[in-house]
């Protein structure tokens, strides 16, 4: 009886420190693939779900995520045109992933990511843009009677309907830095931990 517990104890030892010479587990979606699914949802417009791939919550940037008039608050924009705007510049950005690594063992990972995006700068200073908004704006039969708050309203919708169109983008090569954290069910995710993204996605304002 003593020798079998004695082998127990060994077997038992054995396997604990074999747990333990694996260190941690890895998630099972990859650091690469969690920024390409953030992406996808950032390009579907979903920024609440575009949101939460980051591990800091009270980013508020972030936040202003879940009501994108705040994003547009100075610019005397609507909330429901600003959530249009945020649309039409998600819908017209591009990203390709270039490479990748991560570390079970330290809980961290980065990915390098080309990114195309909406260059709001300047879509600002096109002058034939402007020139035509102007002259569909002015040709409007109802300019007379609009307030000034609906005619920004509507330059805001002949710029929106022009970011399907535009070739006002620029291209940045960005690190996104990745940490592993638990999810509710307590199995390892990673989360995104910088913001290096949010620039290049939300018109280069930053």
């Amino acid at each position: 009886m003593k020798k079998h517990l004695v082998v127990l104890a060994l077997c038992l030892a054995l396997v604990t420190g074999l747990m333990a010479g694996c260190g941690a587990a890895a998630p099972k979606v990859s650091s690469k693939d969690t920024v390409s699914t953030a992406l996808d949802a950032y390009k579907a417009g979903d920024l609440a779900k575009f949101a939460s791939y980051w591990s800091d919550t009270s980013n508020q940037d972030l936040e202003k995520l879940k009501n994108p008039g705040q994003l547009f608050a100075d610019e005397g924009i609507n909330e429901q045109t600003a959530e249009s705007l945020l649309k039409g510049i998600s819908a017209a950005s591009e990203y390709k992933i270039i490479s990748g690594t991560e570390d079970a063992k330290t809980k961290k990972a980065s990915v390098v990511v080309e990114v195309t995006g909406v260059d709001l700068n300047k879509l600002s200073s096109d002058e034939a843009l402007q020139a035509e908004m102007t002259q569909q704006l002015m040709t409007n039969p109802n300019i007379t009677k609009m307030t000034e708050q609906e005619q920004t309203d509507a330059m805001f919708d002949l710029l929106i309907k022009s970011l399907s169109t535009t070739t006002s983008k620029t291209t940045k090569q960005v690190t996104v830095e990745l940490v592993m954290v638990s999810d509710k069910g307590g199995s390892p995710v990673w989360k995104i931990s910088n913001d290096t993204l949010l620039s290049p996605l939300f018109g280069n304002m930053q």
